[in-house]
């Protein structure tokens, strides 16, 4: 049934990664210190933050790879957050357009220097709270 996706657990990060074209929802909940990597060539990534908690201390908490669009559901409240020792910028980056919706929320803490590292945001009806960080070079589009 998930023949295309891996997950692997390696020096305190979570590995999730796509090799196939086949769309997947995957599914965060609960609490995880540690970074969390979905990768996806061939597919647009769905993720669905469920009253989820994860926090990095020397990588992003969400990375989502493959320059395709990443999707964040949200249900319930969760938190996304990074140290001052994160080798990279950005407590949730993507490399591609990122649209977050749902009935939940996110906190967004970027200790490092800022809370997000995208290109581009959508915001359908949704609670998204930032903290200590900047907004530069970034599009929010709010529908």
């Amino acid at each position: 049934m998930f023949t295309y996706l891996t997950v692997e657990e390696k020096d305190g990060m979570i590995y999730i990664t796509n090799t196939s074209s086949e769309k997947y929802n995957v599914i965060l909940s609960g609490e995880w210190n540690g970074g969390i990597t979905i990768e996806s060539e061939d597919a647009d990534i769905m993720v669905t933050l469920a009253s989820s908690t994860i926090t990095a201390s020397t990588t992003p908490a969400l990375v989502l790879k493959g320059g395709n669009t990443a999707y964040i559901k949200l249900e319930g409240s969760s938190l996304l957050s990074d140290t001052i020792d994160n080798g990279k910028k950005g407590a949730l980056t993507s490399d591609g357009n990122l649209v977050i919706f749902g009935e939940g929320e996110v906190e967004i803490k970027g200790e490092k220097k800022h809370g997000l590292k995208i290109i581009l945001i959508y915001l359908y009806y949704t609670k998204l709270f930032f903290l200590d960080q900047t907004l530069d070079d970034m599009l929010i589009v709010y529908t």
